[in-house]
């Protein structure tokens, strides 16, 4: 079994984000900013098209096999205009291939573990992505026991013991919830 990803901190992502904007990065920047936005799995980003983001994206996921649709967040929708190629292209493709082809996630994990080395992140994975934005939403929406419900509906985890392992929560967090509500 391999190690858990870790999230890394928004503000950090944030930078990550602005920086390879300015060095004009863009097939990195809209990796990052899929992973972190979207909440999806590589293996669902990874085969997107750019005709398929519109104000949402709308994806039967591979592993659960359930469908699920995420509105865009605005910083989302600005990076995929300054991003965007043709409609009917895959937004990731090998570097040697051609259009016609999908970059396969293992060249997104390499992508990124690059990405995370010149970022002080070793251990950036595009799963780091999507736990970053799930314990951003669960902060946001105030560290309650409601919060991990949504967050685990918005991920398609089989059950909140999923979630809790998954956000890291804690026996003392799971004693706060309870004495909070």
């Amino acid at each position: 079994m391999g190690r858990a990803a870790k999230k890394i901190e928004w503000a950090l992502a944030m930078s990550i984000l602005e920086s390879l904007e300015k060095q004009g990065r863009k097939r990195e920047l809209m990796m990052v900013a899929l992973g972190l936005f979207s909440a999806y799995r590589c293996s669902d980003w990874s085969k997107l098209k750019w005709g398929d983001i519109t104000d949402k994206i709308r994806m039967k996921e591979q592993k659960t096999k359930k469908i699920r649709e995420v509105a865009l967040h605005p910083e989302l929708n600005r990076i995929r205009a300054l991003c965007a190629g043709k409609e009917e292209d895959f937004i990731f493709t090998p570097l040697r291939g051609g259009t016609g082809k999908t970059l396969a996630t293992g060249g997104c994990i390499k992508i990124l573990r690059k990405v995370g080395l010149e970022f002080g992140i070793p251990d950036l994975s595009t799963h780091s992505l999507r736990k970053s934005w799930a314990f951003r939403a669960y902060e946001s929406m105030g560290k309650t026991e409601d919060a991990i419900i949504k967050v685990s509906m918005m991920l398609n985890h089989r059950s909140l013991v999923d979630t809790y392992r998954y956000l890291g929560i804690q026996q003392s967090e799971f004693d706060l919830i309870y004495t909070s509500i």
